[in-house]
């Protein structure tokens, strides 16, 4: 028996170039259809010196306050190019969002994160 899985992509931040000025969270996505997935993180462009790149998964309950780290995705990732990299993540519940942050002197890193979702 053949077991149909369904998968949707879902847009976490859009590409674009940030910089050490412009560290903040992504917008909340609704997730709560699917029970795994990937984070894709596609970085395309790079300048400044030793950049690096600071990403955490987030969870949000319906219930709860405030948002619980669930996953530090990458910590301080030194950037030296285009980079394309997949992160698995479960257990995620309904609403996640991704803190991100760029770092080093006076850097730029253009990228965009998707979330893989598979029910």
């Amino acid at each position: 028996m053949t077991t149909l899985r369904y998968v949707g992509e879902m847009e976490l931040l859009p590409s674009a170039a940030r910089t050490n000025a412009t560290a903040a969270n992504g917008a909340d996505v609704d997730v709560s259809q699917f029970s795994e997935g990937e984070i894709l993180l596609d970085v395309t462009a790079v300048s400044g010196t030793s950049p690096t790149l600071t990403l955490t998964l987030e969870v949000k309950s319906r219930l709860a306050a405030g948002y619980f780290t669930h996953t530090a995705l990458e910590s301080a990732l030194a950037i030296a190019g285009a980079v394309k990299k997949r992160y698995a993540v479960t257990n995620f519940g309904g609403i996640i969002r991704v803190v991100h942050n760029v770092g080093g002197t006076t850097p730029s890193i253009t990228y965009s994160l998707t979330f893989v979702g598979k029910t």
